[in-house]
């Protein structure tokens, strides 16, 4: 965001970026498998919440990545700490989010 801010020809460059993402992906140019299966976890947690949650992001990647054990030891702690809540914050907009999802399925201009 802080390139978007500094563009001296006012270009949104974070927004170019995410475009050149979505586009890559949609043209099979991700070839990391996971960093496809991260992205799409990723982006089926905001679509369905509103925002990332966090648990059910984690749960997701590593069971459609096969990377159940990855990082499991970390769990426990950040359980203890409050940083995985159990259940999704329910945020105010969430279908409006939705929404956004929705348009860029259809190939609406206003994503």
């Amino acid at each position: 965001q802080s390139c978007t801010t500094r563009c001296p020809n006012k270009i949104d460059v974070a927004l170019v970026m995410d475009v050149c993402r979505h586009m890559a992906r949609e043209a099979g140019y991700a070839t990391e498998r996971s960093v496809k299966i991260f992205a799409d976890s990723f982006l089926a947690s905001v679509e369905r919440h509103g925002r990332a949650y966090e648990l059910g992001l984690m749960a997701a990647y590593m069971t459609r990545s096969g990377r159940v054990f990855t990082d499991v030891d970390l769990a426990p702690q950040a359980l203890m700490r409050g940083k995985l809540p159990f259940k999704p914050h329910q945020i105010q907009g969430r279908e409006q989010v939705a929404r956004i999802f929705e348009r860029f399925r259809k190939g609406g201009d206003n994503v």
